[in-house]
């Protein structure tokens, strides 16, 4: 199955074949690994661990394989499948991100300590702190 084509072998995972989703799959897995690296890299914190992100590659594969029209497809000896599946990596990264970032705002104050020990609206400090920028 390794020297079946990408289109040959989304035709055989849309037949329910194991194998093919199988080879497929272990085919793009070093594709997977780089966008974890670059996911991490790019946003630094770690958002999701890799054996979570790979967990969550195969279902975005699953709707990517699911989501392929052949006849679509113009040149089936030219197509890859990776098009369809970073689409779908893609969209999920995002809206990892996505997440991460509301849950963040939900969890930031709006409250600061201020010079006396009081606690102060960060609003009200706008003002003060654009008069030292100047």
């Amino acid at each position: 199955m390794k020297d079946l084509s990408d289109y040959d072998l989304v035709k055989l995972c849309k037949d329910n074949n194991k194998k093919a989703l199988e080879t497929l799959y272990i085919r793009y897995i070093p594709f997977i690994n780089k966008k974890y690296t670059r996911f991490q890299n790019t946003f630094s914190s770690n958002l999701i661990e890799r054996e979570d992100f790979q967990n969550e590659c195969y279902f975005e594969f699953c709707k990517a394989v699911d989501y392929v029209k052949f006849e679509r497809i113009t040149d089936p000896s030219h197509w890859k499948f990776i098009g369809v599946f970073m689409y779908y990596i893609d969209a999920f990264i995002w809206d990892t991100v996505k997440k991460y970032n509301q849950t963040q705002i939900k969890d930031t104050s709006l409250y600061v300590e201020g010079e006396d020990g009081e606690e102060v609206v960060l609003t009200d400090l706008i003002p003060e702190l654009c008069s030292e920028d100047n």
